[in-house]
């Protein structure tokens, strides 16, 4: 074959396969390869949505919590569309998964003005979320949290309620249009059946498409809700942006077996203030020969702060 030949063939080939690429569905972000933790008596109807038996309500967050509230936010943007009561809301850390892929930061970072619009941004603002999405790169950024999470975070809430609707026709033995969820239950007729009670069934089902509600129809999003995580963080038992409180070598050594460490490496502790900016950075620089996993530590107050 001569080269021209081969060379025109490979770009025809290549073209064909992201030609067929785009023409594909994007793929889509409501279950990954990697099913989120439950706890005991507890199931995962998708990839955000966890449900106890007790009725708890846990959003899976693959956003760092620094203060910028995101963890209240995704909590409020499931809770609006599952029909849940905000004092059952919780929230827990996702694991690694492409679903939880932040494609809003990339998106934005196109080098277009953001009013820009026309043929060519909209392909290429199609083409490069298309693209984030096989890849799945997690990160927190760029005020880009709640951009991304804000329609993936709905579709979980309205996908979990409708199987929870499913599965309590099933049991009442009506048809699902009769159902309507509420506070936390399913009622249909005279009959209320608990999203505990129906999360184990609920979690085997895959309901198709789902409307989700218009603004007008919003009940949590806009309110001015307490936020999750300061009760926790005002007592320092919370973990938030990478934190995590250990109060005892039990817990450490919990923690200490997560690090998946090879024979013979050692964890070692260096002091710090807060963040790592120019001046502390002599600090670790002594724990680098005698440890293999340094990490930074702060000494957790217990009384309260005074003025001096």
């Amino acid at each position: 074959m001569r080269r021209r030949h081969f060379i025109l063939t490979g770009l025809g080939i290549g073209g064909g396969l992201v030609v067929g690429w785009a023409l594909t569905p994007p793929r889509q972000r409501l279950r990954g390869s990697h099913p989120p933790e439950t706890p005991e008596g507890a199931v995962a109807l998708n990839g955000w949505v966890v449900i106890g038996a007790d009725g708890v309500v846990t959003v899976v967050s693959p956003k760092a919590e620094m203060g910028q509230g995101i963890t209240t936010a995704l909590a409020m943007l499931v809770a609006e569309e599952l029909e849940c009561r905000w004092e059952d809301v919780r929230v827990a850390p996702s694991p690694i998964d492409r679903i939880y892929g932040n494609i809003a930061v990339i998106v934005d970072g196109l080098p277009f003005h953001p009013d820009a619009d026309g043929p060519l941004v909209r392909s290429m603002r199609w083409l490069t979320a298309k693209t984030m999405r096989e890849v799945g790169v997690m990160m927190t950024g760029g005020s880009s949290s709640v951009r991304d999470c804000w329609e993936v975070a709905r579709e979980a809430g309205a996908t979990a309620r409708a199987a929870l609707l499913e599965a309590a026709a099933e049991r009442a033995g009506v048809d699902v249009a009769t159902c309507r969820a509420s506070q936390g239950r399913v009622l249909t007729g005279d009959r209320a059946f608990s999203y505990g009670e129906l999360a184990a069934d609920a979690a085997t089902r895959r309901p198709g498409r789902v409307t989700l509600k218009a603004p007008s129809e919003f009940t949590i999003i806009g309110r001015d809700l307490p936020r999750l995580d300061a009760a926790d963080k005002a007592r320092g038992s919370t973990e938030s942006a990478g934190m995590r409180t250990i109060d005892n070598i039990a817990e450490y050594r919990i923690w200490r077996k997560s690090l998946a460490l090879q024979p013979g490496e050692h964890v070692g502790f260096f002091p710090t203030m807060g963040a790592l900016h120019e001046g502390h950075l002599v600090l670790p620089r002594p724990a680098r020969p005698e440890a293999h996993h340094p990490r930074p530590a702060l000494q957790r107050r217990s009384e309260p702060w005074s003025m001096v």
